[in-house]
């Protein structure tokens, strides 16, 4: 492609990942504007493997994918773009190349013949053929299964019991319960199960289990004046309909995160996150995802620290430096400080939440003057009090890992308001 502000030429090497739309963005070496470009990687038909497949003698999984690229900012394409035979072939008299790999994080300086692939494997070790495993797996619930899941909510919610049975077979190969309260107990459980491949492991959700079967143990009663409070006004529901549409966004935007559980395999003494960039560049979209992750976790922490009030007073009321708040009240408190509180109770409660509670940044990004810069790769925000008025950056990369931290821990104490939805069906 060439720039049209400078006409400087790039080549870019896409990867070719099934799945959502994908965007990718990256500044011209010649002027610094940014360019973008969105890819749509489309599934042949069993017609066109077939047919590919013999006229070149070739085994059907061999096929290559087809790529449609409807955004093009910036920038236009040389030789006629993808339909023109010759676009293929790299013009080795180019010397910008941009890779555009989300499989992997890529190296910061970027390499012309970079193998993204060869340079995971030195990375993670024996875990890069997992790490691979997993991708696949991840991506496609991701893109498939959560769409299946919300039909099954849907069906769920307005009580249309044929049609959640067809939809559980569909999904889980198995019968679906006859029971309604097993139904529910039934998508609660796959709600669980999704939200658990995001995740590092289970001892997260071990912890919330156990706390609450403790409150439980201590008074059932309190844990009644608990469900009540979130049962007025519709707030168990509310928090519950805000989770799914988290939902729905992570599984649009999953691919532009994707490359992050590198790092869970990889050794943290030897790598540091900021000597790599992500390919997909969608700021704009993400932090919109961010907001609402951090608003609708805080919601839940009302919830966790209620039930930790039963299991130290015997009351779902929240110890404060002086004195206790009631639900109500911490319910209203500005997220801001609700960290101090929750770090006050300890762990490992205290560890579910407060770790992943950055206000600072929920704020800065919530600002429509934040903005991402192409040429730094970082997001540029700026936060203003009564002492006036201060700007911060933070690489995008770090930025993305803010996220991808706390989604997942969000799925993690969604444990809470599937267990007030569980009570509130069994009073109704």
């Amino acid at each position: 492609m060439q720039c049209d502000v400078c006409g400087t030429k790039t080549i870019t090497r896409v990867s070719l990942v099934y799945g959502p739309y994908r965007e990718f963005a990256f500044a011209c070496a010649g002027c610094g504007i940014e360019i973008r470009l969105g890819v749509n990687v489309i599934a042949p038909s069993e017609e066109e493997i077939k047919t590919w497949s013999a006229r070149y003698g070739l085994p059907e999984e061999a096929v290559p994918p087809h790529a449609e690229y409807p955004k093009l900012l910036n920038a236009t394409w040389i030789r006629g773009g993808p339909n023109d035979p010759t676009w293929l072939e790299e013009d080795q008299s180019i010397q910008n190349v941009e890779i555009l790999d989300d499989e992997f994080l890529v190296s910061v300086p970027k390499e012309r013949k970079a193998l993204l692939f060869l340079q995971a494997v030195d990375q993670m070790g024996l875990g890069a053929k997992d790490f691979q495993k997993m991708d696949r797996i991840r991506r496609g619930t991701a893109a498939e299964v959560w769409p299946e899941l919300e039909r099954l909510i849907l069906h769920h919610d307005r009580e249309q019991w044929d049609l959640f049975d067809k939809q559980f077979q569909r999904i889980f190969q198995t019968a679906p319960p006859e029971d309604t309260d097993k139904k529910s107990f039934a998508l609660d459980l796959g709600l669980e199960n999704y939200g658990l491949l995001f995740c590092k492991d289970d001892s997260g959700q071990r912890t919330v289990r156990d706390h609450l079967e403790r409150a439980w143990q201590k008074s059932p009663d309190q844990m009644w004046v608990l469900v009540d409070y979130f049962r007025s006004q519709g707030r168990d529901r509310a928090i519950e309909s805000q989770i799914n549409a988290i939902r729905d966004e992570w599984s649009k935007l999953f691919s532009a995160l994707a490359a992050l559980y590198t790092t869970h395999y990889w050794d943290a003494s030897k790598y540091q996150l900021e000597k790599f960039t992500l390919a997909q560049k969608r700021f704009e979209d993400l932090k919109g995802l961010y907001v609402d992750c951090f608003e609708t976790f805080c919601r839940i922490a009302v919830i966790a620290a209620g039930v930790e009030g039963i299991i130290s007073l015997g009351r779902p009321i929240i110890p404060k430096a002086k004195g206790e708040m009631t639900l109500a009240e911490f319910d209203v408190f500005r997220n801001g400080s609700k960290p101090d509180v929750l770090r006050r109770l300890g762990p490992p409660i205290s560890d579910l939440f407060v770790p992943y509670m950055d206000h600072k940044l929920r704020n800065g990004i919530g600002h429509n003057s934040a903005r991402y810069d192409v040429v730094s790769d970082q997001v540029h925000y700026v936060l203003e009090n009564e002492r006036g008025r201060k700007s911060y950056q933070i690489p995008y990369i770090r930025f993305c890992y803010k996220l991808f931290e706390l989604y997942p821990q969000l799925e993690v104490v969604a444990l809470y308001v599937n267990w007030l939805r569980r009570f509130t069906e069994e009073v109704e």
